[in-house]
């Protein structure tokens, strides 16, 4: 049985980019529980009414057939824990998705708020400038591009961003490496359905041996990453509406 985990507790103001990120990571979540609690709710459904059965009957034959029938796994937890690898797989990208959106959206948010930290020796052309009706239009449509060029970067790379653009790094050391891998993993996954290839093997340092094998994630992996991703958001978020001044947003209980 999945043992359910204490729930998290959101911070009740935040910007705009960190509290779609907290409603999705809460209903990434709560969808991954609620699949499992119907496997498992249709599994004891099902051995409740062989128990109800066997009671019912006073011929042992009949007995012993509904107890051994109580005993057996439903077909909702067997396809569950067959397919359990897949689902959890689908979960763990999302999760590491739902990341990835928010640190976009959240540079957008700080080009949009103080225009200044687009400053670079980057040109757009006349046409590009004159298209826009506004100074307001003009810069939202360099922060989308600004963000769209971004996107295409490493996490070494945004982060080193971070730290010459806005002056705070993603994550603290430790969480950094951490993000890394996650990011590997859903690479994987998303581009060489989980099988570890060599491009995988020696970005994370790990033996070749493992080429060709199914990078399994376990329970326990995706809860450390649940809470991973919600702590790095949490502290960066926080840094960044006290340092940019980005308008916090209360969340809805």
């Amino acid at each position: 049985m999945i043992k359910k985990v204490k729930p998290i507790k959101y911070p009740s103001i935040c910007s705009e980019s960190a509290l779609e990120f907290y409603i999705e990571h809460k209903n990434i979540n709560e969808f991954y529980f609620f699949v499992f609690g119907l496997a498992f709710k249709a599994n004891d459904f099902q051995s409740e009414i062989y128990k109800r059965l066997a009671e019912l009957h006073d011929e042992e034959k009949e007995k012993d057939y509904y107890t051994e029938q109580s005993k057996k796994e439903s077909k909702e937890l067997i396809m569950m824990k067959k397919h359990k690898d897949v689902f959890q797989e689908i979960i763990y990208v999302r999760h590491v998705e739902n990341y990835i959106t928010y640190i976009s959206g959240i540079m957008h948010q700080i080009f949009v708020a103080k225009p200044y930290t687009l400053r670079s020796s980057e040109h757009i052309t006349i046409q590009e400038a004159l298209s826009q009706e506004s100074i307001e239009n003009l810069v939202l449509y360099v922060a989308e591009k600004k963000v769209s060029e971004l996107s295409y970067l490493s996490l070494i790379e945004l982060n080193k961003f971070f730290l010459d653009r806005f002056g705070l790094p993603l994550a603290i050391s430790d969480d950094l490496q951490q993000l890394l891998v996650a990011i590997e993993v859903r690479n994987l996954a998303v581009h060489n359905r989980s099988n570890m290839n060599s491009r995988y093997t020696t970005r994370l340092k790990i033996s070749e041996q493992n080429i060709g094998k199914k990078r399994i994630i376990e329970y326990d992996e995706l809860k450390e990453l649940s809470l991973l991703l919600f702590k790095c958001v949490k502290s960066l978020d926080k840094e960044i509406k006290d340092k940019f001044k980005i308008k916090g947003i209360r969340s809805k209980k």
